[in-house]
């Protein structure tokens, strides 16, 4: 390698510093069989898919939840609280990596013996076959070609009119995905190949392999290692140090890259590229209002269509008129002085009201505070 360097001249230096890989990548050869082989698993081999569907996934199905009878609590059901074969989060994170990659989730419910929900087991979305039967278009289900045996639950993402399945989000970006996944193959292969050099030693003598291999290992010798990395450099005779920078096909690259990642996060999965750490140019520098407003953001826009999918099928195995609900405040709670002003408002609006708009026990619900004590003291110090 270092021989080949040290004799190139001219023009041949210029190709020297671009590999044959960065020109296939320039004009797509590279790329264009990648969005024929993309699907759930291989989309998640991309980070910026990866990090998206964690970040919904995880949020969701770590929120606290609730089952109402209108506006009233009830207990939860032990389906609910410690649902089998897999706990609440796995459940729940299932469902909605389901739903994220393949626009669907299918969901095989047993039943005890008294008609019970007894478990609930998240299935492979490509297993479920369904069709409509009867004048009342019922969704009749198969697994791997067969009949369901049991009862399935199934929740649908964006559906398009005249079909019984949902939208699959992969499908539908398998080209951004596919080139984020090849401009992500181009690079790893470009660097196990080795093919970025820091620069080239020049020598205007001829010299054998053993002596550019001399050359060699000394400059390794003298510059190589984190502690040596910033000596000066001191050449003799007739050779000389000409740094490679990036080339104009790199950088296009980087940021071609950076593009695809921002542009799944944006627009696939309508969360902020910056929340996943995706540098975008003329963002905003993160403070604590508008880091406040991003978890808003991220409730309104990025999580409730699928917070709102996942509690009305989940709903429909529990009792008529009982309802799930997953209890978002944490989420879109602000600092404590925002949410303080906020009760004082509300305070001041139950007196103009005459009525509690938001009564104490609802603050101190909010609160995680419990229930109020009577010690005596709550009517400034009255008994």
């Amino acid at each position: 390698m270092i021989g080949r360097l040290l004799e190139l001249r001219g023009n041949d230096e210029a190709r020297a510093v671009r590999d044959p890989a960065w020109s296939r990548w320039a004009n797509g050869t590279d790329l264009t069989s990648a969005a024929k082989q993309v699907d759930a698993k291989s989309a998640l081999g991309l980070l910026s898919v990866y990090g998206c569907v964690q970040l919904i996934a995880d949020s969701i199905s770590t929120l606290p939840i609730d089952v109402l009878d209108g506006r009233d609590p009830q207990p939860l059901p032990a389906w609910l609280e410690s649902p089998s074969p897999l706990d609440r989060v796995d459940l729940f994170g299932a469902v909605l990596s389901s739903l994220l990659l393949e626009g669907n989730a299918f969901v095989a419910v047993g039943r005890t013996s008294r008609g019970a929900v007894g478990t609930l087991d998240v299935l492979a979305p490509h297993r479920v076959h369904v069709d409509l039967v009867g004048p009342t278009n019922m969704p009749e289900f198969y697994i791997d070609g067969k009949p369901a045996p049991m009862e399935i639950m199934m929740i649908r993402g964006l559906t398009l009119p005249g079909q019984v399945r949902g939208v699959s989000p992969v499908e539908y970006a398998r080209q951004a995905i596919g080139l984020g996944l090849g401009a992500q193959e181009q690079a790893e292969r470009f660097y196990r190949q080795g093919a970025v050099v820091p620069g080239v030693i020049h020598s205007k003598s001829d010299l054998s392999v053993d002596q550019a291999r001399e050359i060699r290992d000394q400059w390794l010798a003298s510059h190589g290692g984190a502690a040596r990395a910033h000596l000066p450099i001191v050449l003799t005779g007739d050779t000389s140090w000409q740094a490679i920078s990036v080339t104009p096909e790199q950088a296009q690259f980087l940021e071609s890259r950076q593009f695809s990642d921002a542009q799944i996060a944006g627009q696939m999965f309508l969360i902020e590229p910056s929340m996943l750490g995706i540098a975008v140019a003329g963002s905003s520098t993160l403070t604590y209002q508008n880091l406040e407003q991003r978890g808003h953001h991220l409730v309104r826009h990025s999580l409730l269509r699928w917070i709102i999918r996942v509690e009305r099928g989940f709903s429909t195995l529990l009792p008529t008129g009982q309802s799930l609900k997953f209890n978002v405040n944490g989420l879109m709670r602000g600092d404590l002085t925002s949410r303080y002003n906020s009760y004082r408002i509300a305070a001041e609006i139950n007196g103009l009201l005459g009525a509690p708009l938001l009564s104490v026990q609802e603050m101190r619900d909010l609160e995680d505070l419990g229930p109020m004590v009577d010690t005596g003291l709550n009517n400034g110090g009255a008994a």
